[in-house]
């Protein structure tokens, strides 16, 4: 009955940010049924609550960031005889942040706009990540280069700019940002290796609200690697007949 209520809600049904839920774990006080209680003292018995909002979804919450599959990947950059530790960080981060932006807003299938600033990053550190501290808990945040991808529709929106809702999957509660947002973080040591390459490392933060935000993401992210590390088939064609000219 509440999901039927939840799907009458216009602009809240889909909108991963205005939902909330929690389990109740209620305790078993039939002695006929101690058998029921797992090793962990848990209890089969489990009720669930639901709450939501009217409100318009917020675009970076907890509860709407990406949790699996690829959240990082690294790329080595050419930076020849360049000297200094410093200058070859900088070139090599403005090199991945140029590959970046270029690749989100030549896609085929979507029409992204990008931004280019300092954000914080790593409030939001995934359980077992090599982010994570040593008690267990997460590491502090810090600033980074970014490069943020939105629809090009939503880019800009704010409560004086609202975006023209035009896609069926749209809703009148959409963050400002839109389905999705993409923040893809850029830092390097500077270090090179024997071959002359910087290792760069690129981190994702990733917030989607609806099923199509999720549909987007998981079609885009998947192609980052071979794309900005320009290690996928569509590369080494090109830059094998780039070699040969």
């Amino acid at each position: 009955a509440m999901l039927h209520k939840l799907k009458t809600l216009d602009g809240v049904w889909g909108n991963r940010g205005q939902i909330r839920t929690v389990e109740f774990r209620q305790a078993n006080l039939d002695s006929n049924e101690k058998d029921e209680i797992g090793d962990d003292g848990s209890s089969p018995r489990v009720r669930w609550g639901i709450g939501w909002s009217y409100e318009r979804a917020v675009g970076r919450c907890s509860t709407c960031r990406f949790k699996g599959g690829l959240q990082s990947f690294e790329v080595c950059v050419s930076m020849g005889d360049l000297n200094g530790s410093d200058d070859k960080a900088k070139r090599a981060t403005d090199e991945v942040v140029s590959r970046l932006i270029d690749f989100f807003e030549n896609l085929r299938d979507f029409t992204l706009k990008c931004s280019h600033q300092i954000r914080e990053y790593g409030n939001d550190v995934i359980a077992g990540s090599k982010d994570e501290s040593e008690d267990g808990g997460p590491t502090h945040s810090k600033l980074g280069r970014c490069v943020t991808a939105l629809e090009e529709r939503f880019f800009n929106c704010n409560p004086s700019c609202l975006p023209v809702l035009d896609h069926e999957k749209d809703n009148n509660n959409l963050p400002f940002e839109g389905h999705f947002i993409i923040d893809a973080f850029v830092e390097s040591s500077g270090m090179c290796d024997d071959n002359g390459n910087v290792s760069v490392q690129v981190i994702l933060e990733m917030y989607s609200h609806t099923k199509r935000g999720n549909a987007i993401i998981n079609k885009i992210r998947e192609t980052l690697p071979g794309e900005i590390g320009r290690s996928n088939r569509r590369w080494r064609r090109i830059l094998k007949r780039q070699s040969t000219v």
